[in-house]
């Protein structure tokens, strides 16, 4: 965590964004969720992986009217939601 914090810190924009997803997955890992949406909610260009993340982070802390966009549209797709679990994020 404090690594990552440090990478944002140094990274330029072109990195900003993937420091800030990797960031947000671990926040995510340790149970930290509020902290782990706002992360995902900073990421300028979500990919399909940090948009799961955002929907996964917002379902467990009992935020998911937050949700909006894309990741809304993930949740409701259980394909999606099966791919993203079964690529190693646990919840």
């Amino acid at each position: 965590k404090k690594m990552l914090t440090k990478s944002l810190k140094l990274s330029g924009p072109a990195e900003q964004n993937l420091v800030l997803a990797n960031l947000a997955r671990v926040l995510y890992k340790l149970e930290e969720l509020e902290a782990s949406i706002k992360c995902y909610q900073k990421v300028q260009s979500r990919d399909f992986e940090s948009n799961c993340g955002l929907a996964l982070s917002c379902w467990k802390a009992g935020k998911l009217e937050e949700v909006e966009g894309p990741p809304n549209k993930i949740i409701k797709d259980d394909k999606a939601i099966k791919y993203y679990l079964g690529s190693g994020f646990k919840i």
